[in-house]
C-alpha cells in the first residue's frame, strides 16, 4: 500500500474545504423558491437606493417570494446595507469588474428589473469589504445581467 505524501493530503484538504466557495449551483433555493443563476454584466444598472412600493411587494408575493424573505430583501437591498466597499458609490464605480464576480441568482422578475440574491456562502472569497456577512439583494435593470 502506497503512502500519501503530506503535500497530497494538504491539497485534498484545500480542495474539499474550498468547494463550497467555488462550486456554486445553477439554482439556489430561498425558502423553497428556486432561483436561477445569472451574471452581472453592467453594475451601472444597479438601483442602489431603490424604494419598494406596495405594487413591487405585491409582485414579489405573486412571484412566490415569502413574507420573511421580503422582509430580508427590504432590509438588505440598498447600498447602506451592503458590504462597505460595495456600499460606497465611488468605490463601486471604480470597480465594475469586481462587482461582476459576485455569484447571484434571480429571485424575482420585476418587469424591466430583476431582484437578485447574492448568497453570503458563495461570495466569501470576493475580498474584504466586498464579501457579505449575510445574503444581500440587488435590484438591477435587466440589461445589466446576462440573459
Amino acid at each position: 500500500m502506497k503512502k500519501f505524501h503530506a503535500a497530497g493530503i494538504f491539497m485534498l484538504f484545500v480542495f474539499f474545504t474550498n468547494t463550497e466557495t467555488f462550486a456554486q449551483a445553477k439554482k439556489y433555493k430561498v425558502e423553497g423558491k428556486k432561483c436561477m443563476r445569472t451574471e452581472i454584466t453592467d453594475p451601472g444598472e444597479f438601483y442602489s437606493t431603490y424604494d419598494f412600493e406596495q405594487s413591487d411587494l405585491d409582485m414579489l408575493k405573486t412571484a412566490g417570494v415569502k413574507d420573511a424573505t421580503i422582509e430580508l430583501v427590504k432590509k438588505y437591498h440598498t447600498e447602506d446595507a451592503w458590504p462597505a466597499q460595495l456600499g460606497n458609490f465611488d468605490v463601486r464605480i471604480d470597480n465594475p469588474d469586481k462587482i461582476k464576480t459576485y455569484v447571484v441568482y434571480i429571485l424575482a422578475d420585476m418587469g424591466d428589473k430583476y431582484l437578485l440574491v447574492a448568497p453570503a456562502k458563495y461570495n466569501k472569497a470576493i475580498g474584504e469589504g466586498w464579501a457579505p456577512a449575510q445574503d444581500i439583494y440587488f435590484v438591477i435593470g435587466k440589461v445589466g445581467v446576462k440573459s
